[in-house]
């Protein structure tokens, strides 16, 4: 088995939530490169760096998403590849409270993606969204809100607006909302987000009852208890009809 193999099957079962094959098919990956030439070994350390940041283990995958990044970095024609490797960089700075060194991660991966690709790239959408993340961790919430609402246009316009990315894209609006005591917007953008997922994932779609859960926090927090009761019992019994993945 060819370490591309490897590193496919790594991200495929990181994508269902399969964490142990996933970081075994992507560490035997990085070991089969590590000889190899710079840019082999840069992508076994980006998927190797991502299923360590996704299993909560910071520490080991600081160097690993370092070392992708700095070889990226050497070649012009890998910028989307460098994009990437800022990208986790920028969330692993995010959750552990660096925002400064997450927002210059997150600006280098969005100056190198405006340059390859379209104004509305979906992968655009998905790093200003991320960028956002850190400006609400950071206590940002205006600048948050507005580069959600960027984010959410740019989804629109590349999917539509019955998709799963706008949907995303509505909750992590309607969440910044909540934070900023928008309670009416709030709302709106959880309902929205909500009706798509319904339509779109499904009564028992993990999303949706992710979705549930933050309306019904939301709700109860504006007082409209009758409201969270509903969307609460919504909630369970979507997250009851839920089967977990097996790590």
């Amino acid at each position: 088995m060819t370490a591309a193999i490897q590193r496919t099957l790594a991200q495929s079962y990181r994508a269902l939530g399969l964490l142990d094959p996933a970081l075994a098919n992507a560490e035997a990956a990085f070991k089969r490169v590590s000889a190899g030439p710079a840019n082999a070994r840069a992508a076994a350390a980006l998927v190797l760096g991502e299923i360590r940041l996704v299993r909560g283990e910071a520490d080991q995958a600081l160097p690993l998403l370092t070392e992708a990044r700095t070889v990226y970095a050497a070649d012009p024609g890998s910028a989307l590849e460098r994009a990437a490797a800022d990208n986790l960089l920028g969330e692993l700075h995010s959750q552990a409270g660096r925002f400064a060194q997450a927002e210059r991660h997150y600006a280098d991966a969005i100056a190198s993606v405006r340059a390859k690709l379209p104004a509305n790239a979906p992968r655009l959408a998905e790093l200003l969204d991320n960028l956002a993340v850190a400006r609400g961790r950071a206590g940002k919430l205006a600048d948050a809100e507005d580069l959600h609402t960027q984010s959410l246009a740019i989804f629109r316009a590349a999917h539509g607006e019955r998709h799963p990315h706008t949907a995303h894209a509505l909750f992590n609006l309607a969440n910044v909302r909540e934070m900023r005591d928008d309670f009416a917007g709030a709302d709106s953008a959880y309902r929205q987000a909500e009706d798509i997922q319904r339509q779109v994932l499904g009564d028992t779609h993990p999303d949706l009852a992710q979705t549930l859960a933050s309306h019904t926090f939301m709700l109860n927090r504006a007082g409209r208890t009758a409201d969270a009761l509903q969307r609460g019992r919504e909630a369970v019994a979507a997250a009851d009809a839920l089967t977990p993945p097996t790590r």
